[in-house]
C-alpha cells in the first residue's frame, strides 16, 4: 500500500468483481456480452487480456525452467506433480500475441476517453508491445521441442498405465475364474458323491 497512490475500490459491475478475483476469461466474456461503451469496461477488458496472456506466458517460462532443471516429475507440497500440473497448460502463442496486441489497443482507446486508471495503464503497458511479442517468439523456439518431448513422455506413461491396468484386470479375472471353478468343482463333487451314496443304498436294499 502506498499513500501516494490512488486506489480504485468502486465495483461498478460484475466485470470489475471478476477482474479483481483474477478470473480474466470471465471478465472478457462479461464485457463482450454487454459491450465496452463505458470507459471502465474498456480498461478492465484490455487489462484482462494482457493479464491472461501474461499468465500463460509465465507458465511457459516456468515449464522451460522445470524441464531444464529436471523438475518435471517433482511433487509440490500439495501433493500434485509438476507433470500433472503442466498437462493443463495451453501453450497457444498465437493467442497470446492476439491478447497482448488487442489488450494494448483497447487500453489506448480507453485513455482517449478517460484517465481514472492512467496509473494502472502505465504500469501494465510499461513494457513495450513489440518487446513482448519478440519475447514470445523467442520463448516459443525454446518451448516447442521441450513440449513435444513432454507430450511423447505423457503418451508413453499413459500407454504403460493402460498396460498395467489390463494386466491387473486379467489377474483379477483369473483369480475369480479360479474361485468360480473351485465352487463348481465342489458342487459337482458333492452331487456326484450324493448320487453314489444313493446308488449304494439302492444296491444294498
Amino acid at each position: 500500500y502506498s499513500t501516494n497512490k490512488h486506489y480504485i475500490t468502486e465495483m461498478k459491475d460484475d466485470g470489475v468483481r471478476l477482474f479483481w478475483e483474477g478470473k480474466y476469461d470471465e471478465t472478457i466474456k462479461f464485457y463482450s456480452g454487454i459491450g465496452i461503451s463505458q470507459p471502465w469496461a474498456k480498461f478492465y477488458t484490455g487489462a484482462a487480456m494482457i493479464k491472461k496472456a501474461e499468465k500463460q506466458y509465465y507458465k511457459c517460462l516456468n515449464f522451460i525452467d522445470d524441464v531444464q532443471n529436471n523438475r518435471i516429475n517433482s511433487v509440490a507440497s500439495n501433493g500434485v506433480s509438476n507433470r500433472k500440473l503442466y498437462m493443463n497448460l495451453e501453450p497457444d502463442f498465437e493467442l497470446m500475441k492476439q491478447l497482448y496486441t488487442t489488450g494494448y489497443s483497447i487500453l489506448e482507446a480507453y485513455l482517449c476517453e478517460d484517465s481514472t486508471f492512467l496509473e494502472e495503464v502505465n504500469e501494465i503497458t510499461s513494457t513495450r508491445l513489440d518487446w513482448r511479442l519478440e519475447w514470445l517468439d523467442n520463448t516459443k523456439v525454446k518451448f516447442t521441442p521441450y513440449w513435444n518431448e513432454f507430450q511423447k513422455e505423457n503418451a508413453a506413461i499413459a500407454a504403460h498405465q493402460e498396460e498395467l491396468r489390463r494386466e491387473k484386470q486379467e489377474r483379477e479375472k483369473a483369480i475369480y475364474q479360479a474361485i468360480i471353478t473351485g465352487f463348481m468343482n465342489g458342487i459337482n463333487n458333492a452331487i456326484s458323491g450324493n448320487t453314489t451314496r444313493q446308488s449304494n443304498n439302492v444296491s444294498t436294499s
